[in-house]
């Protein structure tokens, strides 16, 4: 007595249609409702909405008739400099010294 009947497919009978095919017909469908007295090209809406920030935009100002100021003998007088960061930090740039360890030296704790 066999416990298992023969294999049955759901697809028999069924009218199989590939998607990308499917999504074809449905745009030759939309093209054939489109009369054809109608322009290719239509033009947009004359209505236009302008988009405008909320805001006054401020440019840079920059003053293109700024002259240096000149001091006596007619040398260029500078201003003070920013704050720097020093390059090194003077503890750091000494080297340490070498210390040796003795192979040992965890045996002998252990001894100890």
């Amino acid at each position: 007595m066999p416990c298992f009947s023969d294999l049955g497919y759901t697809s028999v009978g069924d009218k199989y249609i590939d998607p990308s095919r499917h999504t074809r017909l449905y745009e030759l469908e939309k093209k054939r409702k489109i009369p054809k007295d109608q322009p290719i090209f239509k033009p947009s809406d004359s209505y236009k909405t302008v988009v405008k920030a909320p805001f006054e935009h401020i440019g840079e100002k920059i003053d293109v008739n700024k002259k240096p100021k000149i001091g006596e003998n007619n040398k260029v007088i500078t201003e003070p400099p920013n704050i720097m960061a020093s390059a090194t930090v003077k503890g750091l740039s000494k080297p340490y010294e070498h210390l040796t360890d003795e192979y040992e030296r965890e045996r002998e704790f252990r001894v100890k």
